[in-house]
């Protein structure tokens, strides 16, 4: 047989098979694809000119596998699919599930959102001025969770906010979660909880929370589980304890509370009353304040407490004995920024011995830099302080593995008489954060009993001190005998961190993450590269973090023998030139440099 018969023979094979196929279809698919699904055979032979077979396959497939795969594409993605054809997008408008997070970022997604309306669950507006959604909000008759953002920069108007109510008004049957964080603009919270009574779980972060008092509050209960209002730093109207009375009394369901409170205002602690707030397990004031140098840990990724007790005493010290219906629960995460008293502290340390997770304190002298004397009359004196402290003493803190304590300079007699007794108490403890503040002329020490704690905690994983002068004995013992499981060492602005300190951490073959960002004036040049040196020959060290000192090519030389490097990050070094961050970036996978001062990274992060 000739070449052209064979061909000829091979292309009218290839035509009846595929008009086979065709008939096979369904009528419905077959009427969707018809545009896919032509067949040209053409008498010429030649294979540029040669129509193939083409056949729509996702089409044809059943719906619910085609959204299940689309699915998993991102939205950019999935809004060029329905561009496809006609078939597509019909078929991707009504396909279930694929639309029910929505994220209106960018015009495209905007756009889109009239179509998809009745399919939203939940809904992210992150820029409302470039894309004004609160007109049409009730649209979204299915919406369970919405979240609102505006510039800071953007003045927010009167109308703005009146229109916001009228939208919430319209899915007031349906919306469970609500975040608005709207900077410039004062919302009142009763007028919302009078309209959404659905409402679990509601965060502002806003100018000012107005109307949350007695007075203004719906007259029933709520069904709130987690209440977040965060007015602005500078607002004069600030949330105010002696009002939050009534609406802790409307949410006997309230799992997590956080709050930004007036700064004189040190009573918000005592407004909770456990056993009408069985569930709490969040109590959070100024949270910004303890995010400032360190991400705390994600709450939602807190781990159920243990109920391994020790003995039988100890589980008996959760209950009380005069009624079972006066068990307290206990909280997971305790961040207090104000107290005048430990009475209190204590009370709650007592009852969550066994749950809680995470503690972050700060005494109410401590959130600013003030000169103000122990004498005020709003600050207590510094023998009352420490003999509240003598009562944590006996509480042991079985599951905490976070604890965040900021002191200032004035209550050194702290530092060496109550933190080591507290730090033995916290047998599970992974990350210690000990922050001192102090002004330019005085600094605080760490006691050697501290450090002597501290060696002692055997499942510590992260160490960070932050503005501590950190001299003695007690820190180079320390270093040498560090915690078995220690993989995180952060030292933040630290004074006389001197070349001995430097050369024991470098040579601390545990580490996975060091930063140190700070030096003492008299360590030299070429002690800065003995450090250097030794760190380039680490065995595990995956992340380092170095600044506030200068930097040269052979430092560059030093760092890229490290094998097991991953990331740098370099802060504000002089005499860094962008060849010297060309040849890094060749050797190294993730190489960052930051020129002005920000606060460390708690984790490795990301290059932009």
């Amino acid at each position: 047989m000739s070449t052209g018969n064979l061909y000829n023979s091979k292309t009218s094979s290839c035509t009846h098979k595929a008009l086979s196929f065709q008939q096979t279809l369904p009528g419905s698919a077959s009427a969707k694809c018809k545009e896919h699904r032509k067949v040209n055979v053409k008498p010429n032979n030649s294979l540029q000119q040669q129509k193939q077979c083409r056949v729509d396959m996702f089409v044809q497939m059943p719906q619910e596998i085609f959204c299940l795969i689309i699915n998993f594409l991102p939205m950019d993605t999935r809004i060029q699919c329905i561009k496809v054809c006609h078939a597509w997008r019909n078929t991707l408008l009504h396909c279930p599930g694929i639309w029910e997070y929505i994220k209106a970022d960018d015009e495209e997604t905007y756009k889109l959102l009239p179509l998809i309306s009745h399919q939203v669950v939940k809904l992210v507006i992150p820029h409302e001025n470039d894309f004004p959604l609160v007109h049409r909000i009730n649209n979204f008759i299915h919406l369970q969770a919405l979240s609102l953002t505006i510039e800071e920069n953007y003045l927010i108007s009167k109308t703005e906010v009146a229109q916001l109510y009228k939208a919430l008004s319209g899915v007031s049957k349906t919306l469970t979660q609500l975040e608005i964080d709207w900077i410039q603009a004062t919302i009142s919270l009763g007028r919302i909880l009078s309209v959404c009574k659905m409402l679990t779980k509601i965060k502002l972060v806003v100018w000012e929370v107005k109307d949350y008092d007695q007075n203004s509050l719906p007259e029933t209960t709520t069904a709130l589980t987690s209440v977040s209002l965060q007015p602005a730093q500078d607002c004069e109207h600030r949330i105010c304890s002696s009002r939050l009375r009534s609406l802790l009394y409307l949410c006997p369901d309230l799992e997590y509370l956080q709050l930004n409170c007036d700064s004189e205002d040190d009573n918000v602690s005592t407004l909770i009353n456990f056993h009408d707030h069985p569930k709490l397990t969040a109590l959070i004031t100024e949270i910004d304040y303890f995010q400032q140098f360190y991400m705390v840990p994600n709450l939602s990724l807190l781990r159920p407490p243990s109920t391994n007790y020790s003995s039988d005493r100890e589980k008996e010290m959760l209950v009380s004995s005069e009624s079972n219906d006066s068990i307290i629960h206990g909280l997971q995460c305790l961040m207090l920024s104000g107290t005048h008293s430990i009475d209190f502290l204590h009370t709650v340390l007592k009852a969550s011995q066994h749950t809680l997770q995470v503690l972050c304190l700060i005494p109410h002298d401590q959130q600013s830099n003030s000169n103000e004397p122990l004498s005020s009359p709003t600050a207590p004196t510094s023998t009352t302080i420490n003999n509240n402290w003598q009562l944590l003493h006996s509480v042991t803190l079985h599951n905490l593995r976070y604890f965040q304590i900021c002191w200032p300079s004035l209550r050194e007699s702290f530092l060496r008489t109550h933190l080591p007794d507290m730090l033995l108490r916290m047998p599970a403890l992974e990350t210690l954060v000990l922050e001192s503040f102090y002004s330019e002329s005085y600094t605080s020490d760490i006691a050697d009993n501290i450090y002597t704690a501290v060696s002692q905690l055997v499942r510590l994983k992260s160490l960070r001190f932050v503005q501590f002068e950190l001299c003695g004995e007690g820190i180079l013992r320390l270093l040498e005998q560090p915690p078995p499981r220690l993989q995180q060492l952060i030292f933040h602005g630290c004074s006389c961190v001197t070349y001995p300190v430097l050369e024991r951490m470098a040579k601390m073959q545990q580490l996975r993450h060091l930063t140190q960002l700070g030096f003492d004036f008299d360590v030299t040049v070429s002690e800065v590269a003995k450090f250097l040196d030794i760190i380039g020959e680490h065995p595990n060290l995956s992340y380092f973090e170095y600044g506030l000192g200068c930097w040269s090519n052979p430092y560059s030389e030093k760092i890229i023998r490290c094998k097991t490097l991953k990331t740098l990050v370099l802060r504000r070094l002089s005499c860094l030139t962008d060849d010297m961050l060309i040849k890094l970036r060749k050797h190294i996978e993730n190489v960052i440099f930051i020129p002005g001062w920000s606060a460390p990274f708690s984790t490795p992060p990301m290059p932009s």
